[in-house]
């Protein structure tokens, strides 16, 4: 009997063990959402005409400043040689309106030259009449040649005063229309299609042969150097949503890595309906890996200190 109590006491008794860890009690928050860029360029004709080329297409990748598409630019091309025509005109009026200068300042000087001699000979035959020489009358009628050849000389500085006012007004014309050239050159330059940004092409709306209006869309093109997901917020949970927090991103298309994202920007305005607030999160893609249009899983980290956690089986 003592032996076999003895035995009894030195066998092991079973029990369970858990492990204690650092956790939250309150579980993350996790939302859905889709990718899209960060920036999204609605590509427009700034001239009519019809599309040419368009040597993209969607998906592909672009650079900023390249050209890729063509607008028929005849007449725009027209246009432009008609206004050079113009200019040319102009400057020919120019050539004549110096030359027209330069004749009246000819004749100023040919006038002058009249004049000093017919002031010289009046002088000389005024004497030449006070001395009994010759005629009174013959005397006046130099002096009257003289008043004649001092308005020769006023309506020849008259005459180089209009031309340089016509010059000056062929200048101004000159000037206004280097300025149309200017602008009809730029506008022959809208023919091309250009990208404004380095992103990849997201959409396509008119096709070689179209005739595009000025202003309508040609292509939409979107910037992946960054991508951006808006998740709908519960208003019960904003209070744990802060800007500049940071978030763990989850891609279908890539499950096994996740991604960090921030939060940039939490809107004003709940749905009316759903009660939802639009909270941005920013994910950095300078590889370019991540595309637009995919399933994103957000899940808010929460923001509670950890605490030493035991589980519920190691007390009950």
């Amino acid at each position: 009997m003592y032996a076999q109590t003895r035995s009894q006491k030195d066998k092991p008794i079973a029990v369970d063990v858990a492990k204690a860890a650092l956790d939250s009690l309150i579980p993350s928050l996790e939302y859905v959402g889709t990718t899209k860029p960060i920036q999204t360029i609605s590509l427009r004709s700034q001239v009519q005409g019809r599309l040419l080329n368009l040597t993209v297409e969607i998906g592909d990748r672009v650079m900023r400043g390249e050209k890729i598409g063509k607008l028929d630019d005849s007449l725009l091309v027209a246009n432009f040689n008609q206004e050079q025509a113009k200019l040319a005109t102009l400057q020919s009026e120019l050539a004549q309106a110096k030359a027209k200068i330069s004749n009246a300042r000819i004749k100023l000087e040919e006038a002058k030259v009249n004049l000093e001699q017919t002031k010289n000979d009046a002088a000389r035959y005024s004497q030449l009449a006070k001395q009994g020489a010759i005629s009174r009358q013959s005397a006046e009628s130099w002096e009257t040649r003289q008043k004649v050849a001092i308005k020769a000389v006023q309506s020849a500085i008259t005459q180089i005063e209009t031309e340089k006012q016509g010059l000056t007004a062929i200048l101004g014309e000159i000037a206004a229309q280097k300025a149309v050239i200017v602008q009809a050159q730029e506008r022959l330059s809208y023919s091309f299609v250009v990208s404004p940004i380095t992103g990849v092409i997201l959409e396509k709306k008119r096709e070689p042969g179209d005739l595009v209006n000025s202003g309508e869309e040609i292509l939409t093109i979107g910037n992946l150097k960054q991508i951006k997901v808006i998740v709908p917020i519960s208003e019960l949970d904003l209070e744990r949503v802060q800007v500049g927090g940071k978030v763990t991103v989850n891609l279908d298309s890539f499950s096994h890595q996740n991604f960090t994202g921030r939060v940039v920007r939490i809107s004003p305005l709940a749905d009316n309906v759903t009660r939802q607030i639009p909270v941005e999160i920013e994910i950095d893609n300078p590889t370019g890996v991540l595309n637009s249009g995919l399933l994103a899983k957000v899940t808010f980290s929460n923001t509670e200190s950890l605490k030493i956690i035991i589980p519920r089986s190691a007390i009950f």
